[in-house]
């Protein structure tokens, strides 16, 4: 596949093309941060660096061509926050610069807010929610409208997506916190994604994504599906598993107050208790930022709905002449895996692009949705 840089200053105008890099290494989470090291020859350093420094927050798009044209890989846009330049014992010169995707953006916030403020303690959407909270610490609705970045980071309409969540999270990273509300979804029977998308190279948007991140590949219901089976030779490194050993059947939570004064709220799984004579696991959910009972009682619930058994699967997509990235399937897809006579439905939730002089690698790993 071709590849082409377009680097950018910090508010998204192009300086320079490079298609003539040394080698880069590009990895794509779903719901966390990525990474790209991409090596440049030295010319390209006029647009890198201030000095000996690193320009932070330089701007790179990176566009891949896996057909006729090129197009934004994974919709998003890479920050500079590393910068090296490099001379090899072999007197060769490149630069190197490591930076991280948009959703790192989302680390740079806590939710500056007192406990029991409506904008670090809410009940609704896990996608509304998500939202919320981006625009009370990034956008328009910040009460210190020092921390507005809503000219260049937007948020995209409420759509009512995921389960219905009651949390609280004062004084936490935002990153960490929509972690959570993505989990406690999934955990619910909803699966809640979410990325801040490049819209041009000077604006961005937060969005969420209900069912998986990408398209939905899956057999039989996929008009277009994606089988995949080590007799395809289209699937290895099978890692099928079933975990209980972080199990919780019974929760307690502790809200604020101390001694008998403590609002203690609790949850169980009593078909999960019954399974053994020894059924009964116990967890404690730390609430301290809360004295409602209800929230207290809901943070018990989504420790018991977070530390089920886990039934897990993973892989590695082999490349085939019907299975290629970017052109059979892609960054967030949903497929179908067949293993053993198991038909398990798989999030493409990782990708790795490596380019080097040795040539080209793609690792596409899998995770189940059970």
């Amino acid at each position: 596949m071709d590849y082409q840089f377009v680097i950018c200053d910090q508010y998204g105008n192009a300086l320079a093309v490079a298609d003539d890099y040394t080698s880069f290494d590009c990895v794509r989470v779903v719901n966390d941060v990525g990474a790209l090291v991409l090596d440049l020859p030295p010319k390209y350093d006029q647009y890198i660096f201030s000095g000996a420094d690193i320009i932070p927050d330089l701007r790179i798009l990176m566009y891949a061509k896996p057909t006729n044209a090129f197009s934004l890989y994974t919709d998003t846009i890479w920050f500079a926050r590393k910068g090296r330049k490099i001379l090899s014992g072999k007197g060769e010169r490149t630069s190197t610069i490591i930076l991280s995707d948009a959703i790192q953006l989302l680390n740079r916030r806590i939710v500056a807010y007192n406990s029991g403020a409506s904008q670090a303690s809410k009940t609704d959407q896990a996608d509304d929610m998500m939202k919320a909270i981006v625009r009370e610490n990034f956008g328009s609705l910040a009460t210190d409208t020092d921390r507005d970045w809503s000219a260049y980071l937007s948020v995209e309409v409420d759509l009512g997506l995921g389960q219905s969540i009651s949390k609280s999270f004062s004084r936490r990273k935002v990153l960490r916190v929509l972690k959570e509300l993505a989990d406690a979804s999934y955990q619910a029977g909803t699966y809640i994604a979410f990325d801040i998308v490049a819209i041009s190279p000077s604006q961005l948007e937060f969005r969420t994504f209900a069912t998986q991140r990408g398209v939905d590949h899956r057999w039989p219901t996929s008009t277009n599906p994606l089988i995949l089976s080590p007799e395809f030779g289209n699937l290895a490194n099978v890692d099928r598993g079933y975990d209980h050993s972080n199990e919780i059947t019974y929760a307690y939570a502790g809200g604020q107050g101390e001694g008998a004064s403590r609002v203690i709220g609790t949850a169980s799984d009593t078909t999960r208790i019954n399974q053994s004579p020894f059924g009964r696991i116990e967890g404690f959910a730390d609430a301290r930022m809360t004295s409602d009972t209800t929230q207290v009682q809901d943070e018990a619930r989504s420790l018991v709905k977070q530390n089920v058994p886990r039934n897990t699967f993973s892989g590695k997509i082999v490349e085939t002449p019907s299975t290629i990235y970017g052109l059979h399937y892609g960054f967030g897809d949903v497929v179908t895996a067949n293993f053993e006579g198991e038909v398990i439905d798989c999030y493409v939730d990782k990708i790795r692009v490596r380019v080097t002089q040795d040539g080209e690698s793609v690792d596409s790993q899998l995770r189940a949705l059970i």
